[in-house]
Formats: structure tokens, C-alpha cells, sequence
């Protein structure tokens, strides 16, 4: 059994889009009003935002009439930018109720709902997904929350077809004995933390049927980016969507925390590229 805090309190947020509504109408936003751009601080809340997202489309190479599916798609940011920059459609899988809920209200707002769908799922469970159905696939800051990662990337790679590209873009261990600090945005204690080192990931992705492409270490660029991020943080007037929007007050906590593990050498950020064999 899959042991993930996707299925506690950490990531239950009844009251989400009230919050992403208020902040918007601080920005002079609203549904009618809203892009895409304005919700990038919110809706990508994974290290590089935006921009790594990007990098991800250009990894993957998917066509306009792709059929992707985005395994762990929380409130649907990577989705949609998939969606507006390919012309793709892309099914969303997500544990939380309430972020799909979110993913479903935002896609609509932007008028993407016709590219997107959002599941209530485990990503290693892929019920009602069939084989072989997929031209794509891609995954973002989850893997750490996920234990059985042989499910998670069998999952993935039963759902592919064959030659089809999985990219995954999560934080991992710079080394078995890599100490930690908590809470961090995925986890407030290791407990709930599964992080690998870039040699175990691998290879349980080539375990699960997967030849590696390509490797890509981002963590300068990321430590760069939650230097910024901590520094709207601290501005007297504290940014009107953040993802304190998401997570609460635990926000303040912990992305100094990231930054310094990123800084101490303790985590990595890798994109990894791999085909289904």
C-alpha cells in the first residue's frame, strides 16, 4: 500500500478557490479576467515555476494531437501551459480532491477545459486508464511523496505506448546519507518523505521498463529561484497569490528550509527523460 501525505491533511483544501479568488480580485482579477500568467505563482507551484515547465514540453516533444497524461497534476498549472503551448490534450491524475476541484474551476476560467481533465487517483493505481493509451507522459514534484515507486513508474510505463516519452522533473537525495531538513513543502517530517538518490531512481524507472534519454541536474538555477521566491516572501506586503495560498502560514517555513538543503548540498533537482522500452 502506498503510503503518501496526498492522502492527509497536508494537501486538503476545501476552501482553495475562494482563496485564488480572493487574491486575484487584489490583483484586479477575476474569472472573466484571469491568464494564465497570473496564476503561475499558485497553479506551478514546483521549484522554477514557469520556466521549468517549459523545459518539460521540450523534453517530452509532443505533438498537437498528443493525448498526455500528467501523473500528479495538483492544481493543473503544467497541464494547461501543455495544453495552450502544444494544442495537446492532457489528462490529469491527482489524490486530492480539492486540487482537481481547483484544476477543473481554473481550466474553465481559461477556457482550457476542453484540453484538460483532471481524475481524483493514485498515480500508482491508474484505474480506468487503459494500456497503451498515451503518447506522453510527465510527472512533477510527486514522486517524493510516493513509497511504492515501482507502481508509480509501472503504472506509467503500462499506460504509454510504446516508444513514448516519460519525463519526470522531482527533487531527490544527493546521497544515501543525506541529511534533511523539515518541513518541506511535500512533507513536514520524513515520515512522509520517500526521496531517492539519482542512481535509485534510474533504476527503478529501467525496472519498470524505461530506457533513460536524458539527465539534467537544475539545482543552481533552483537554488537561484528560492532566493527570489524568499525574497517576495519577506516584502512588507506579501504577494496576493503564493503558495502560502496553497499550504497556510507553513509556507514562511518551508521554502527557507528548501533553499537551505538545496544550499547544504543535501537535495537535487533532476529532469529525467525516459522511453518506454
Amino acid at each position: 500500500m502506498v503510503t503518501s501525505i496526498k492522502s492527509n491533511d497536508h494537501y486538503c483544501s476545501p476552501d482553495l478557490i475562494n482563496r485564488i479568488t480572493s487574491g486575484l480580485q487584489k490583483m484586479g482579477k477575476s474569472a472573466e479576467t484571469v491568464t494564465m500568467d497570473n496564476l503561475v505563482s499558485v497553479d506551478e507551484f514546483h521549484v522554477r515555476g514557469p520556466m521549468a515547465t517549459q523545459e518539460i514540453i521540450k523534453l517530452l516533444q509532443p505533438q498537437a494531437n498528443a493525448r498526455l497524461i500528467d501523473l500528479g497534476s495538483g492544481l493543473g498549472g503544467p497541464a494547461r501551459r501543455f495544453a495552450a503551448t502544444v494544442g495537446c490534450h492532457v489528462t490529469g491524475i491527482d489524490l486530492s480532491s480539492d486540487y482537481c476541484h481547483a484544476a477543473r474551476k481554473l481550466s474553465k476560467w481559461l477556457n482550457l477545459d476542453n484540453k484538460t481533465d483532471f481524475i481524483q487517483g493514485s498515480v500508482t493505481e491508474l484505474a480506468g486508464q487503459e494500456n497503451n493509451s498515451f503518447d506522453g507522459a510527465f510527472s512533477i514534484h510527486v514522486a517524493m511523496n510516493i513509497q511504492d515507486r515501482n507502481a508509480f513508474y509501472t503504472e506509467a510505463a503500462r499506460v504509454l505506448k510504446s516508444g513514448a516519452r516519460f519525463v519526470t522533473y522531482d527533487l531527490i537525495l544527493s546521497s544515501e546519507d543525506a541529511e534533511v531538513i523539515y518541513p518541506q513543502p511535500w512533507a513536514v517530517d520524513a515520515a512522509d518523505s520517500f526521496l531517492m538518490t539519482e542512481t535509485q531512481m534510474l533504476a527503478e524507472l529501467e525496472q519498470a521498463g524505461f530506457a533513460i534519454e536524458s539527465t539534467r541536474d537544475d539545482s543552481p538555477q533552483a537554488l537561484e529561484f528560492l532566493k527570489t521566491a524568499i525574497a517576495k516572501m519577506q516584502q512588507s506586503t506579501p504577494p496576493p497569490l503564493s503558495l502560502a495560498t496553497i499550504l497556510g502560514p507553513i509556507a514562511q517555513q518551508v521554502i527557507p528550509n528548501l533553499a537551505q538543503n538545496f544550499k547544504a548540498g543535501s537535495l537535487r533537482v533532476l529532469a529525467v527523460s525516459a522511453i518506454k522500452r
